[in-house]
């Protein structure tokens, strides 16, 4: 009977064990990273090649970029010594090997009242640029309205990489192919659907053939009326056509916030946020490139998604949604994390979220900061001086 009783209670000691371990929190609060003047773009890459995930943000004070190291155990150093000055307020920025060197560089993007441009900087190796951009691009004429995103991929498999640029608020798209040495030729022009008040795309592999596809979220000038999505068959050289019946409706004012397998079925899905709206699209992927109907997934009240990445937040080797949310439509435009965990079918919110960030958390980055395995994200403060750190439990 005691031997009975010890094992009974050992049983009911590991599903109280886990039990808790199932209810706590998927992440806790990190070392806070203070920038004056708040932040636009956060990101982490391993720039100066030690092995640990760096911090890069876009400082809204200085327009310019700033690298702090990180050092494998969850926290950064302060900004590095002579650090590079872009010279540019850029709007948008990506990082890419655009010279074959094996070296990360920064491609960002920028404005006058005559044009807009893509500048290229080339990385040292030990977290800094060049001061000068070894190439600047003129994308388009400059419009009223500024909404850039930069993609740096091979196109047209020459196995060198290409830049992709976009307006959010023109139906154009603009690919600058890559000579392998950091030089560009001149824009090549994607003309999109007239008629819309917002264009976001991605580029992947969605039908499965090999070559890199692109896929256009349209925003209509009518905040009630649908929106859609298009999408593009590559044939490996960078020319793009509409894939036959390419053509999906979706709630209003969607903005293709990720192109990722989310159901874990290796077929690329597609996730739209909606400006304003309280919820996430999912269009899974299908054969062929062909989509399932959309399904929609709720966000707290009186928030918008901004950034969605897709990890396995809680390590059950299934694609989790990690979404940065924003109030912005009142100040002082509070901010949280939610984590959606999937499931292989649908998505439910993890236990401790929505998790609590700055304000003005439009932007967000994921990755292994500490290096234990886990999932970790950092996240912007546009409307704040703080970068926030979330570290996996």
């Amino acid at each position: 009977m005691k031997h009975r009783l010890m094992i009974v209670c050992a049983a009911s000691l590991i599903c109280w064990f886990s039990r808790t371990a199932a209810q706590s929190p998927l992440f806790v609060g990190g070392q806070s990273v203070t920038v004056p003047g708040g932040t636009g773009y956060v990101g982490l890459f391993d720039l100066n090649r030690d092995g640990h995930l760096d911090l890069i943000s876009g400082a809204r004070a200085t327009g310019k970029p700033e690298v702090r190291p990180g050092n494998g155990r969850g926290r950064f150093s302060a900004t590095i010594d002579g650090q590079s000055d872009f010279g540019v307020m850029h709007a948008a920025i990506a990082f890419g090997d655009v010279s074959n060197d094996g070296i990360l560089d920064s491609v960002q993007a920028s404005r006058d009242k005559a044009s807009e441009y893509i500048h290229v900087f080339l990385g040292s190796g030990d977290g800094r640029f060049a001061t000068t951009p070894h190439t600047r691009l003129v994308a388009n004429r400059a419009i009223d309205f500024y909404k850039p995103q930069i993609w740096i991929l091979d196109v047209n498999e020459d196995r060198k990489a290409d830049i992709v640029t976009q307006n959010g608020r023109r139906n154009t798209l603009e690919i600058f192919t890559g000579d392998g040495r950091g030089g560009f030729g001149p824009p090549e022009i994607i003309n999109l659907d007239t008629g819309y008040n917002l264009y976001t795309s991605a580029i992947g592999d969605i039908d499965g053939d090999g070559h890199l596809d692109l896929i256009v979220a349209m925003s209509p000038l009518s905040t009630q009326e649908q929106g859609k999505v298009r999408t593009f068959r590559g044939n490996g050289t960078g020319k793009f056509s509409e894939m036959t019946g390419g053509v999906f409706a979706v709630a209003s004012n969607p903005v293709l916030a990720t192109l990722a397998d989310v159901n874990g079925d290796t077929r690329l899905d597609i996730v739209l946020s909606h400006s304003e709206r309280e919820l996430l699209s999912v269009l899974l992927g299908e054969t062929n490139g062909r989509l399932a109907k959309p399904a929609t997934f709720p966000l707290e009240p009186g928030t918008s998604a901004f950034t969605v990445t897709v990890g396995d937040a809680n390590r059950d080797k299934r694609p989790d949604l990690i979404v940065a949310t924003v109030n912005s439509v009142a100040r002082p435009y509070n901010s949280a994390v939610a984590v959606l965990l999937g499931n292989g079918t649908t998505f439910t919110p993890a236990t401790g979220s929505p998790y609590r960030v700055g304000p003005g958390a439009y932007r967000m980055a994921a990755g292994d900061i500490d290096e234990d395995g886990k999932l970790d994200i950092v996240t912007s403060s546009f409307e704040g001086e703080a970068i926030h750190v979330l570290l996996g439990r």
